[in-house]
């Protein structure tokens, strides 16, 4: 699948990657579909590789930053995928028809911890606009009675992370934690919450990004399933 992306802007990551994965072994035992909304969808990766890989769902696109609408749409169009693209601010977003998973890689690293001068950055790295609990918040008011919220989240506010959800009424189904390599603290986790579920608890087996100075044999499996081909992009 061919993604643009802006050359000097926000550029998905790895992140990005090991989330899809974790969303494809929780989406692949809905047989029968639903629809996705993909929050913060940046050039649509998330979204777009779910759309590819899952024909049963209905997938939308939301983005608050006007700018990323063309790239959005050349990578829905060049990839022949039918998703809905939607340039809106989330904490103000109400669908007419709520959706049966939210999925996202939010923007949650804290702004007061950024010098950079990149708009397109700042808004799509760091929590400006989009707040951990605005994000729960308007994720409960979109899911239906029974939805579920897939996202990643930095690993260091775990605490508050459980709490918000709880707030809201969100129970955790299942937490992947993701190192850099064997030794080194997890900096991301890989969260599954539903909404009014009594269900216990899962913590599944981390995954770690390198093996050495190479990439561990899961993350180059997950690269390889992707298969992304990166293309520059101006507007």
């Amino acid at each position: 699948m061919r993604i643009f992306q802006f050359k000097s802007g926000y550029r998905y990551t790895s992140d990005t990657l090991f989330l899809w994965d974790f969303a494809t072994e929780i989406l692949a035992k809905r047989y029968k579909g639903g629809k996705i909304l993909d929050v913060g969808a940046g050039c649509g990766i998330l979204g777009l590789l779910l759309a590819r890989d899952f024909k049963n769902f209905k997938i939308s696109l939301l983005e608050i930053q006007s700018e990323n609408f063309q790239i959005l749409r050349k990578n829905v169009t060049e990839n022949e995928l039918d998703c809905e693209i939607l340039i809106n601010d989330f904490n103000e977003f109400l669908a007419s028809q709520k959706f049966d998973f939210i999925v996202s890689n939010p923007p949650f690293y804290n702004a007061k911890n950024t010098k950079t001068t990149n708009e397109h950055k700042l808004i799509s790295k760091f929590d400006l606009n989009l707040s951990l609990k605005d994000f729960i918040k308007s994720s409960s008011l979109n899911l239906k009675q029974n939805g579920e919220l897939i996202f990643c989240y930095e690993a260091k506010v775990l605490s508050e992370i459980f709490e918000t959800l709880k707030a809201s009424k969100f129970s955790v189904l299942s937490l992947k934690f993701i190192h850099s390599k064997v030794g080194k603290e997890s900096a991301l986790a890989l969260i599954h919450a539903k909404k009014n579920s009594k269900s216990g608890l899962k913590i599944l087996s981390p995954d770690f990004m390198y093996d050495g100075e190479n990439y561990s044999k899961n993350t180059s499996a997950i690269f390889k399933k992707a298969n992304l081909e990166s293309v520059d992009y101006e507007l």
